[in-house]
């Protein structure tokens, strides 16, 4: 549900490697959430014709993040109107949705969420440090990734992470509230249209793994290393 064939430093195994990989492990479709628009386009159309092994694919095209990016496979937003031009054009090339990421500036966010309306692009992906998860929900995004907006809506210091407060998971556990949570909660619970992609696998190498020596982990199975 949260993959990046064609992404930066693993671009360029994307075909050779990660596409095969995916297949290898019994995954038969994604949703790419972040790739080099023309590769990944290229890889839809070409397993679709049964070109190509890999899964098939829902893809974003380029991430829609904040004029200072540290991504290559991102396109920079720093107005609304880059916002709205951008989905535009992400429209002509036959994208199936938006990727909005952490770094998009407010303005240029609910920009972005007027114009995937008009033309008929859901969109989805970080609930952006500028916005609260609430503001999210009532602009129609389809799906939050990671948690992200659920973590700082659960803490008392909410409006401080809007303004610019630097996070941590450690501040955000530190300014836990039960009431908020069950506020957020609620709110997400009555527009079941709105999906969480928790990544939980992903979370635990970010934050809980213990060992980093990830070739012996149990799930590293294919036929390749098996035999």
């Amino acid at each position: 549900m949260h993959t990046h064939v064609y992404f930066d430093g693993t671009a360029s195994a994307g075909t050779s490697l990660i596409l095969p990989l995916l297949v290898a492990n019994g995954i038969t479709g994604i949703r790419d959430m972040g790739s080099e628009l023309d590769s990944i386009l290229h890889a839809r159309e070409a397993v679709a014709a049964h070109r190509l092994l890999g899964p098939r694919m829902v893809v974003s095209g380029p991430m829609l993040d904040g004029p200072k990016s540290p991504y290559k496979a991102s396109i920079a937003i720093a107005t609304a109107e880059d916002g709205r031009r951008t989905v535009d054009q992400l429209k002509a090339r036959g994208v199936d949705f938006i990727k909005v990421q952490s770094l998009v500036p407010r303005a240029a966010y609910f920009a972005i969420a007027a114009e995937a309306k008009a033309v008929g692009l859901p969109f989805e992906g970080h609930v952006p440090d500028a916005v609260r998860a609430s503001e999210a929900v009532a602009a129609g995004q389809r799906s939050f990734e990671h948690l992200i907006g659920i973590f700082e809506a659960s803490s008392t210091a909410e409006d401080a992470y809007v303004a610019g407060s630097p996070k941590s998971p450690a501040s955000l556990l530190a300014t836990f509230d039960p009431a908020h949570e069950a506020t957020i909660i609620a709110l997400l619970a009555k527009h079941r249209e709105i999906w969480q992609c928790p990544t939980l696998f992903w979370e635990r190498g970010q934050w809980l793994v213990d060992s980093i020596a990830w070739r012996q982990a149990p799930t590293w199975r294919t036929r390749a290393t098996a035999g």
